[in-house]
């Protein structure tokens, strides 16, 4: 397991690598709550953990702790790391190689399974011709449960429906970690917002 990568998002904040060296400054809005971000990582460097904390009355408190399962880069689980229960599950397909993972997973993902609370059901995503998740239908009812739009560099435009937030798969077929609005790709991090990679493409240190 690798050390631990921290995120410290405030109204100006930095985002650090799991050395603490400074990777570029960010900027939030001010007044938002100040919030932490915990990534774990294995030895393959697949993002297994998330803890999210939030600061309050002069501490952290935890507000989210996550743990995610892979086969080969493609994430089937998640579940949480307090109560040990499964949050949901995913059901990856051919992406848009031909393949099970020769794309990244880009369009292949098949179905989000949600395993308690109001939404809990099973839902099939839909794309558009590069990969990118236009919406979510729900198997039981044949409904919209989600959609979504995007800006050329895949900001956010829209995202509507009663799983447009639960479900963390949207641009690229990529998790989005909605508490910086950042693309987690595997070897680094995408910002829509920015229109660019937040580090360097790892084979270029090979």
């Amino acid at each position: 397991m690798q050390e631990p990568e921290t995120i410290v998002e405030e109204s100006t904040a930095e985002l650090m690598d799991e050395a603490g060296g400074v990777l570029l400054p960010a900027r939030y809005n001010a007044g938002v709550p100040r919030q932490k971000l915990v990534y774990g990582y294995d030895c393959q460097g697949r993002r297994v953990s998330k803890t999210v904390s939030n600061y309050v009355a002069g501490a952290w408190q935890l507000a989210g702790d996550y743990r995610f399962l892979y086969d080969g880069w493609n994430l089937m689980a998640i579940w949480d790391g307090t109560t040990g229960a499964v949050v949901a599950t995913f059901l990856w397909g051919l992406d848009l190689s031909g393949t099970i993972q020769g794309a990244g997973g880009v369009g292949g993902l098949l179905a989000m399974t949600v395993h308690s609370g109001t939404n809990a059901g099973t839902y099939f995503y839909a794309y558009d011709g590069n990969g990118n998740v236009v919406g979510l239908v729900n198997a039981a009812t044949g409904q919209w449960a989600a959609q979504y739009e995007y800006g050329p560099f895949g900001e956010p435009i829209r995202a509507t429906g009663p799983v447009a937030f639960l479900n963390p798969f949207r641009f690229s077929t990529k998790y989005c970690d909605d508490e910086t609005g950042h693309y987690y790709y595997g070897y680094r991090y995408y910002s829509p917002t920015q229109g660019r990679w937040l580090s360097r493409d790892p084979i270029g240190e090979r």
